[in-house]
């Protein structure tokens, strides 16, 4: 049996296209965990490969996405599927933009 949850919990990151908010909005439900946040100019996240499945979007900016020697530029609109278990690294190249990630169920019991 699963712990209980809120499954109808709405939240209002503040985000709007082309608004100049700072969204940074985390929730964690049963089995997922979405993040919505604004990256600044050269940021990067560095994920090892003990991580769940991710999906990433980009809703503003550009952001290069490198897993293992495969090199993504990634821009306003698209996305990408990332398998369990891939050391990744996520860095803005734009002057800043606004990531959004969905992360599987840990596979690392983490």
């Amino acid at each position: 049996m699963t712990a209980p949850y809120a499954p109808f919990t709405a939240t209002d990151s503040r985000w709007r296209p082309g608004g100049g908010s700072a969204p940074d909005l985390r929730m964690h439900g049963a089995t997922l965990t979405a993040e919505l946040r604004r990256w600044s100019p050269g940021e990067s996240l560095h994920i090892d490969a003990t991580t769940p499945e991710e999906i990433g979007a980009v809703l503003e900016g550009r952001f290069e996405l490198v897993c293992g020697d495969e090199r993504h530029e990634l821009a306003d609109g698209q996305g990408i599927v990332i398998p369990p278990g891939e050391a990744h690294s996520w860095r803005v190249l734009s002057d800043g933009g606004v990531l959004y990630r969905v992360l599987g169920p840990d596979t690392a019991g983490n």
